[in-house]
């Protein structure tokens, strides 16, 4: 059955990198997906913004099911933001993959947890190479800063920017929220891999940095 939210350390064995892992961490009962956990990975995105130290020790000491909330919680809220745009008749100027761009949104919508799930893995995996560090506790650890760095710095500033000036204005709020995203959420997953794992603020950045060029790297293609 599913692993039991708690403060302690779990025991949760390290999944292969790539698309098996999105499924696993999404599905896989090991991952108690319960109201605790939500509840919990909800206040981690919420605590970022003025404890982003505190949130990230209290995350690395819990279960993965947690963190993964707050991933998906971010995945879920700026898939929102894409399904008004896909109502409202809106696409963007434009599409690298092989899809309509009348539809894009909407299927943008529909991928958008999962891809941050697999961008959470890989900015794990890449951080926790660096620093030889568990895979688990890693992912524990950077979660809140990588949901909180995207909810904060984009999905938020987008949602206000689309409220106040419509989608035009979000091609212009982009030239602000889009550096600002990339350096926020750089220096919340490095003080939180410097916080949890003890390893100096260098070696620290350089591993966030890594990590989330990874991941940039297999989601932007995607992300409109």
């Amino acid at each position: 059955m599913g692993v039991a939210v708690t403060g302690s350390e779990c025991s949760v064995p390290t999944p292969e990198l790539g698309v098996g892992s999105v499924r696993r961490i999404k599905t896989n009962e090991r991952v108690a997906m319960s109201l605790p956990a939500i509840r919990q990975g909800s206040q981690s995105l919420v605590t970022m913004l003025w404890a982003p130290r505190v949130t990230a020790l209290r995350s690395a000491e819990g279960c993965l099911a947690a963190p993964a909330s707050a991933v998906l919680l971010t995945g879920g809220i700026w898939a929102v933001l894409c399904l008004v745009l896909q109502l409202e008749g809106h696409a963007p100027s434009v599409v690298l993959l092989p899809v309509p761009r009348p539809l894009y949104y909407a299927v943008q919508a529909t991928l958008l947890p999962g891809l941050l799930v697999l961008g959470w893995l890989v900015l794990s995996w890449v951080a926790a190479r660096i620093t030889v560090a568990p895979w688990q506790r890693m992912a524990r650890a950077v979660a809140p800063a990588y949901a909180g760095g995207l909810l904060w710095f984009l999905v938020v500033p987008d949602v206000l920017g689309y409220g106040a000036w419509g989608f035009e204005g979000l091609a212009k709020l982009v030239r602000l929220t889009g550096p600002l995203v990339l350096i926020g959420t750089w220096l919340w997953a490095g003080l939180a891999v410097s916080a949890v794992f003890r390893v100096s603020r260098a070696r620290a950045t350089l591993a966030s940095f890594v990590g989330l060029l990874m991941q940039a790297v297999l989601l932007a293609p995607v992300l409109r």
